[in-house]
């Protein structure tokens, strides 16, 4: 809960993915922004990005340079998850949580607009 401590993580992280993740572009509502991290999957930098809202719990928004065509939102439920997500700019984003669909479809409207 230091957004000191967060900024800095953000922009070190943002910088291996090209874009920006201040934390405004990346502020949800009734979700408070609590971790940050940075990963790596097939050889491409993944950004795990955790919230944390009140009513649903958990949500994480992943960031992957994957290179593929831009695509809209999408939607899926796995294991009792559900799960947004799209591809913009060469990189493929994802929203996943117990959070209800349109929660999570009006989250990831939100960010994509800004991120």
């Amino acid at each position: 809960d230091n957004p000191a401590a967060v900024s800095q993580e953000l922009g070190l992280i943002g910088s291996k993915l090209a874009i920006d993740l201040s934390p405004d572009k990346l502020a949800l509502p009734n979700a408070a922004l609590k971790r940050a991290d940075l990963f790596e999957f097939r050889g491409k930098p993944l950004v795990q990005l955790a919230y944390l809202t009140p009513e649903s719990g958990p949500i994480a928004f992943c960031i992957i340079a994957n290179g593929r065509p831009d695509a809209g939102l999408a939607f899926e439920e796995r294991e009792g998850l559900n799960i947004v997500f799209w591809t913009d700019g060469g990189r493929g984003y994802m929203l996943i949580g117990k959070a209800p669909r349109a929660a999570l479809e009006s989250y990831a409207g939100d960010l994509a607009a800004r991120v």
